[in-house]
């Protein structure tokens, strides 16, 4: 993990509202790696516009916690592959 320290981004309830957005911006690009709790996985869109990105696959959403409800599992599913673009989940 060393070697990707600068693409890794920490995002948790403490991050000011004025730099959520930009974060949740620079998580869609190609060799960004977003940690993020569970809380931003509804209601939260992340918009690629990386054309590399895309090309690539899109975005990748790695869920790793269990949901307790499906609908909480659905929610996070839909933040990759939005409006028709590309994307994956695991």
């Amino acid at each position: 993990m060393r070697d990707l320290k600068s693409h890794v981004r920490v995002l948790t309830e403490e991050i000011a509202l004025e730099d959520k957005e930009g974060t949740f911006l620079q998580s869609t690009k190609s060799g960004a790696i977003t940690l993020m709790i569970r809380e931003y996985g509804r209601g939260t869109d992340f918009v690629c516009h990386d054309e590399r990105m895309l090309k690539g696959g899109g975005v990748h959403v790695i869920q790793a916690f269990f949901s307790t409800e499906i609908s909480e599992e659905i929610q996070i599913k839909g933040r990759t592959a939005r409006q028709g673009a590309r994307g994956s989940y695991r």
